[in-house]
């Protein structure tokens, strides 16, 4: 699979993990790769059902940012619904220490999800307590920004999007949204 994607042959990559899957011998690493794959070429049913499967099974604290990647990447792409299938099973399989020590990326994440579902009043509830206690959060200062915006509150929606202008990480974000 690695030569494969060496030389950009994406499609061969992903036949071969699915091979060594269909043997049931894909280790966790594997099946994150694959969910990778599937996610570069636009396949996000598959990506997820590869990124569900590679998180089953034993807890190993230094795999959870691998198990956050791909629900920031979901969410940041439009893929909604599968962000929301992965974002229970994250939950389901993380111990509670680990929910609570990344709680933020949980909830934005959650939140940007609700919103693109439609249901703002949930994504307002889950992310303007994340604002308040950390009021640099960029990504979540656009997301009330955005929630504003959409019922037509647009001095509430500037305040957050001039707030987001001040955090390197989403100042072009937030310029565009002005």
């Amino acid at each position: 699979a690695n030569l494969f994607m060496n030389k950009s042959r994406y499609e061969d990559a992903i036949a071969n993990i699915e091979i060594v899957r269909s043997m049931q011998k894909a280790d966790r690493r594997s099946l994150q790769l694959l969910g990778n794959l599937y996610l570069q070429e636009r396949m996000p049913k598959q990506s997820v059902e590869a990124y569900i499967e590679s998180i089953q099974g034993d807890f190993d604290s230094d795999d959870v940012d691998k198990w956050l990647n791909p629900l920031e990447t979901l969410t940041a792409r439009g893929f909604h619904a599968e962000a929301e299938r992965y974002h229970k099973a994250i939950k389901q399989a993380l111990p509670p220490s680990a929910l609570k020590k990344h709680h933020e990326i949980l909830a934005l994440s959650e939140a940007s999800v609700n919103f693109h579902l439609g249901d703002a009043d949930t994504a307002h509830s889950l992310i303007r307590p994340i604002v308040d206690k950390n009021p640099m959060n960029g990504e979540g200062l656009l997301l009330l920004g955005k929630i504003h915006q959409s019922h037509q509150e647009t001095e509430k929606a500037a305040f957050y999007f001039e707030r987001a202008r001040s955090v390197p990480d989403v100042k072009e974000k937030a310029l565009v949204q002005l």
